[in-house]
């Protein structure tokens, strides 16, 4: 049994006991990665303490919430061998339509997003999404593709993620995800059934699209015909019940990631920094196998201990330094956030895993895929240019931050076009300052940190010193 392995799950409160239970599946995971023991020891070592706070025992229960899933990975192929029906997702989708499958299968069904998860794992936490991404055959990275799509070929192409069943796939954001299904299926000799489910992106600028009952009774047929085709193939009855047992387990979570979000940003000195806010707000992102249950214990905890935080007056920063909000705090590149705050700018909030009073107004409708329908449309990136700038101006009234960062998804035409054409509309009308850094949330081969250092220290500088010059006329 190798020692380091043990250790790295006993640092995140993994009981020795639980440690031993899990190791046989979990050092077989790290096989089939292709980690290695100095890989491991770096992210146990070096990586994690210096870009986590694991201090905080909320962190190290969420990280060591990611890894459990991450064994879930490794065990596809017994899960296979059983009969288990496999289904993967993928990101950016609605995860309660997920979730009713779960709830519906037990232990009959695995359903997962397994791209997703090996990107937040290997980038977040052990730096090495090069893994699967150092492949340029398929997708160049120089030609732009997405990193998260690059994962999924390789990961597929290598059997490190064995073929579902079934994958429900989405062109709600991204056009390439289907795509890269398909190239998939051209580059293997294994064929699944996929499903892929979208909706016209032909809203008039400005049209309340949560208001309009044609459109969301369109978005949640295409939800409810998912879950239909899923019964076809897997023979998985999924009903109504099992839908609203998904929406309920959905505003659970996200209220308390709310509570936390709020906590957080809104308290002067920032008591935890913004990879710690994104790592507990990618969990709305994904559906988990393992489940919610130990993230649900991992945010309770947080909550607590920032609250006692916020009584002591402890911060990450001294009080009355600048703070920053983010579209999506770049996890998987999580030094840009510890750069910011070397450079005296505390990076909060994350719009994307965000919510504002909007989003928890009681629905209109009492059928549970109109509610998911409405429920995806009430958030500004879901829907077109002039809705999503008036919804991103409500937000930022609910948030005490003195600017906003962009720019990490650049590689992106959905949503790096929306931040390059909205943003400076945002600003006139918020008077909240908006930056632009182009990199990539995924990895940094193409925008290393010594690339970006000197951007951030601009950034910075201009926050602090406008702070200072703000301060200094209202003490006037």
């Amino acid at each position: 049994m190798n020692k380091l392995l043990i250790e790295f799950l006993e640092m995140l409160d993994f009981s020795r006991t639980e440690a031993e239970e899990l190791y046989p599946d979990w050092a077989a995971t790290i096989d089939l990665l292709g980690l290695e023991e100095q890989d491991v020891r770096f992210a146990k070592e070096e990586w994690i303490p210096q870009h986590w706070d694991i201090s905080i025992k909320g962190v190290r229960l969420c990280i060591g919430a990611y890894i459990r899933e991450l064994i879930e990975i490794g065990k596809i192929k017994k899960y296979k061998e059983r009969g288990i029906k496999v289904i993967y997702g993928i990101s950016p989708s609605q995860p309660p339509c997920y979730s009713a499958i779960k709830i519906a299968g037990g232990e009959k069904v695995a359903v997962m997003y397994p791209d997703f998860l090996l990107s937040i794992v290997l980038g977040g936490f052990f730096n090495k999404l090069s893994l699967f991404t150092e492949d340029d055959s398929l997708l160049s990275e120089r030609c732009r593709h997405c990193a998260l799509n690059r994962t999924r070929i390789n990961s597929s192409v290598r059997q490190v993620i064995p073929e579902p069943d079934v994958i429900w796939t989405w062109k709600l954001f991204c056009d390439e995800a289907a795509k890269t299904e398909e190239l998939i299926q051209c580059l293997t000799d294994n064929h699944w059934d996929y499903i892929a489910s979208g909706i016209p992106h032909d809203a008039c600028l400005g049209e309340h699209e949560d208001k309009d009952p044609e459109r969301i009774t369109y978005l949640g047929n295409q939800f409810r015909e998912g879950h239909r085709q899923i019964e076809e193939i897997t023979g998985i009855e999924i009903q109504n019940k099992h839908v609203y047992a998904a929406i309920k387990e959905y505003a659970n979570y996200t209220r308390k990631l709310d509570r936390l979000t709020r906590m957080v940003t809104n308290t002067d000195p920032q008591p935890v920094g913004g990879n710690e806010l994104a790592l507990f707000g990618t969990t709305i992102s994904l559906i988990f196998n393992s489940g919610l249950t130990r993230f649900e214990e991992a945010i309770d905890s947080m909550i607590e201990e920032v609250a006692v935080r916020i009584q002591e007056g402890k911060g990450i920063l001294p009080k009355g330094s600048p703070r920053m909000g983010c579209h999506f705090t770049p996890i998987c590149v999580p030094w840009v956030d510890r750069l910011f705050r070397q450079n005296g700018v505390a990076v909060s909030f994350s719009s994307h895993v965000s919510f504002f009073k909007h989003e928890f107004l009681p629905f209109d409708y009492a059928d549970p895929y109109q509610m998911l329908a409405q429920l995806w449309l009430r958030h500004p990136n879901s829907v077109n240019l002039g809705y999503h700038i008036e919804l991103m101006v409500e937000m930022l009234k609910e948030y005490d931050i003195d600017a906003m960062l962009y720019g990490f998804f650049s590689f992106d035409r959905w949503l790096g076009s929306y931040q390059s054409m909205t943003l400076k509309e945002i600003e006139e009308q918020t008077g909240v300052r908006h930056f632009y850094i182009e990199g990539d949330f995924w990895e940094d081969r193409n925008y290393k940190k010594t690339d970006r250092k000197g951007r951030i220290e601009s950034i910075a500088y201009f926050l602090k010193s406008n702070k200072l010059f703000t301060d200094a006329n209202y003490s006037d």
